[in-house]
């Protein structure tokens, strides 16, 4: 049997209603802070025109992206909403200061080379400041302190210090809490220099940590768009993306046929294959083959051969005998959750949401 159809293509589906619902329920886990959202890189490629104002809606005033640019345009996008919402830039200013400055863009200042810039050409506009507290990758370290702590910086209007959890999505390492204390020792000094500093340390998986943190703001993300510790006791997020693509052909196999590229699965009885539309080329890995599961008509279905550019394959014998070319096929969503499906690639769910590709359609609800 063979029958092909080429109209479809895969399809994102991103529930608004529940990245508002995983909002409030993050806000409610930190009643005495404010609750910030993450949006960089399109919201983690899911789609930053719908979600961002969907997440002002929920209640959020403070934005975090990585770059300027991102800012610019979060601005233009919540202008029509309110003016006044704050905007964060993770990686800081170099020759784009006055593009902060223009679209008030608050820097996270990284560096004392940021700290000087700013001061030299902020206007007095407000800054925070990240402390690197075992991250080691962005921040200011515990030997910048003498050139933090002068009169010079004392004249930057810093509103937050912030870190980052390194180990973060491991509940027990001891590395959390001796971040927690280093970042409350340097808050308490540097809080001398700059009055009315508030701390910043949670992220996603930092607001599942069995810690009392004292915070006045934190920052989730990819806990908003439904993935990180679902497996928590307290944890009641709602999942966000759903990925789905068409099947495109039907076909049996005998024994000892092989399917895909380089031939890498090989029938070992009677086989149905369903050939699906998405591939590589829309963030379906390629480390999936031999190894992804899809759901189809409500049963689970191994991914089998090398995936391709375009197309995936998958076993369908025991799926009940009305599946049909058209039907659409789960990658990751209700029924296999994305951390899942991207452990059995090798990889994060934050991979996965910013890989999907162009050609997939995204529908918003």
């Amino acid at each position: 049997m063979s029958v092909i159809i080429t109209s479809h293509r895969p399809r994102l589906t991103v529930d608004l209603a529940a990245v508002a619902e995983n909002y409030r329920t993050l806000a409610a886990m930190r009643p005495k802070a404010e609750m910030a959202a993450v949006v960089k890189a399109n919201c983690y490629g899911l789609g930053v025109d719908r979600i961002a104002p969907t997440l002002y809606e929920a209640g959020c005033r403070t934005f975090f992206v990585a770059y300027s640019f991102e800012g610019v345009h979060l601005r233009w996008l919540l202008s029509e909403y309110d003016e006044n919402v704050r905007i964060c830039v993770f990686n800081g200013p170099t020759d784009d200061v006055e593009i902060y400055t223009r679209h008030r863009l608050t820097p996270i200042l990284n560096t004392i080379d940021q700290m000087s810039m700013w001061r030299t050409h902020g206007n007095e506009a407000p800054c925070m400041v990240h402390l690197d507290t075992g991250m080691n990758r962005l921040g200011l370290s515990e030997d910048d302190f003498d050139a933090i702590c002068t009169p010079e910086m004392a004249e930057l209007n810093v509103t937050h210090l912030i870190s980052h959890f390194a180990h973060g999505s491991d509940p027990k390492s001891p590395r959390n809490r001796m971040q927690a204390e280093k970042f409350a020792t340097h808050f308490n000094a540097l809080a001398a220099l700059w009055p009315g500093l508030k701390p910043s340390l949670s992220a996603s998986a930092g607001l599942f940590l069995p810690l009392e943190i004292d915070e006045a703001l934190a920052r989730p993300g990819v806990t908003l768009y439904g993935a990180g510790p679902q497996d928590h006791p307290e944890s009641t997020l709602k999942t966000v993306a759903s990925l789905h693509a068409p099947i495109l052909q039907i076909r049996d196999i005998s024994p000892g046929e092989t399917c895909g590229y380089s031939g890498t699965f090989t029938a070992r009885h009677p086989t149905r294959l369903a050939t699906i539309g998405i591939g590589y080329a829309d963030g379906y890995c390629r480390a999936l083959s031999n190894k992804g599961v899809v759901r189809i008509n409500g049963q689970n279905c191994s991914v089998v051969g090398n995936v391709s550019m375009d197309l995936i394959i998958a076993d369908i014998s025991d799926v009940e005998d009305d599946t049909q070319v058209g039907d659409m096929a789960e990658c990751f969503g209700e029924n296999i959750r994305v951390e899942d499906h991207a452990a059995r690639a090798g990889t994060i769910a934050y991979e996965i949401f910013t890989m999907l590709g162009g050609r997939i359609d995204r529908v918003y609800r």
